[in-house]
């Protein structure tokens, strides 16, 4: 985890672990989504095509990390909630 938030540009990772407040390591312990995973959360009025998430990307306007070839892209609260209670229902 803590090199994935190195991939984001943070330079002490560890210390925003430590200093995150619950509801903000739910997020940073959830899992990073793919595109097609990101646009999908999206309600369907605000999906769009795909060339136009990747030109926000080259041009800076969306945020994502970068591995490998890949855009991964950060969950909403609500998103690692529910990430969160599935993966609790299933363990169970």
């Amino acid at each position: 985890m803590t090199d994935a938030l190195l991939c984001e540009g943070f330079s002490d990772p560890l210390a925003v672990w430590i200093s995150a407040s619950a509801e903000c390591r739910k997020i940073l312990s959830a899992d990073l989504l793919t595109l097609e995973g990101w646009i999908a959360q999206k309600p369907k009025k605000e999906q769009r095509d795909r060339t136009k998430y990747y030109r926000e990307l080259s041009e800076g306007r969306l945020a994502s990390v970068r591995i490998g070839k890949q855009h991964r892209f950060r969950q909403t609260l609500k998103a690692a909630l529910d990430w969160r209670a599935a993966g609790a229902d299933s363990s169970s």
